[in-house]
């Protein structure tokens, strides 16, 4: 009788041990197929990716985004980086942590621009956000500046809004926490965007020097970092200011006036 009953017992746990090991590899599956679909999710499709800007049709394509997403309003490109992305801004900052391009569920969320901010990027201080992730997907590629050699070698990025194309200036990065209120606060006046210039100076991990006063327009690319608890890295960039596309056109309009003008003045005279 103890015998059959160690029998059973013995069966029991072979088919326990069993059962374990089968949820095991079941729950191995499913994180394989749930990472897949993340950094698949990650990447931008063809029908999004063929609307980039190019400074020429800026309007026009950033008008057929919206019908993809109506908080899409521009495009960041870090050269030599695989940042080349839309932004969207949503009602707060929470909204694209978890929302993809198509305003759908995605892990991997989306580039965005804080919601304080003006979407014409006019304030002194913008802040963008994306995740950090691995295979140089939305901001993954932020890491390469904490190389000194590739942060020395690699300044420039642009800027796509509907009425221009701005080049940005690369010149700063930092470590940072998530709760650094010197960071992650917009600067309304005079002596707050003269004291946070100094801030960057001072507290960034690599800093070239380039003329910012409290007139200039900076950008900070934000992300996770995995170096310390609550950690975030950010790369700085300054806003090179130059004729927008209207700007031009009205420019172009003044010299085909005047031009003809001078024409007139000049049959005038022969008269």
């Amino acid at each position: 009788m103890l015998r059959k009953i160690v029998k059973l017992l013995n069966k029991l746990v072979d088919h326990s041990i069993l059962l374990v090991l089968v949820a095991i590899l079941l729950y191995g599956i499913y994180g394989i197929i749930d990472i897949y679909e993340v950094y698949d999710n990650a990447k931008i499709d063809e029908s999004i990716i063929r609307l980039k800007p190019n400074g020429k049709n800026n309007r026009e394509c950033i008008k057929q985004l919206k019908k993809f997403n109506g908080d899409i309003f521009a495009w960041i490109q870090i050269d030599n980086t695989s940042i080349d992305y839309p932004i969207v801004q949503g009602k707060d900052n929470m909204e694209y942590l978890k929302k993809d391009y198509h305003g759908e569920y995605s892990s991997s969320g989306a580039i965005f621009l804080d919601y304080r901010n003006k979407k014409n990027f006019s304030d002194f201080y913008n802040i963008i956000y994306g995740h950090h992730m691995n295979r140089s997907l939305m901001f993954g590629d932020l890491d390469e500046y904490k190389n000194k050699s590739f942060f020395d070698k690699n300044k420039t990025g642009k800027l796509y809004l509907k009425d221009g194309t701005y080049d940005l200036e690369i010149f700063a990065c930092a470590q940072v926490s998530s709760y650094n209120s010197n960071i992650y606060t917009l600067k309304k006046t005079k002596n707050d965007r003269l004291n946070f210039i100094e801030y960057i100076r001072k507290n960034s991990k690599y800093y070239r020097d380039v003329e910012l006063d409290e007139n200039s327009r900076i950008i900070a690319l934000s992300t996770c970092s995995r170096d310390t608890t609550n950690g975030r890295f950010i790369i700085f960039t300054k806003i090179i200011d130059k004729q927008t596309e209207d700007e031009k056109n009205e420019d172009t309009n003044d010299k085909t006036n005047k031009n003809t003008n001078d024409k007139k003045v000049e049959k005038t005279k022969e008269k």
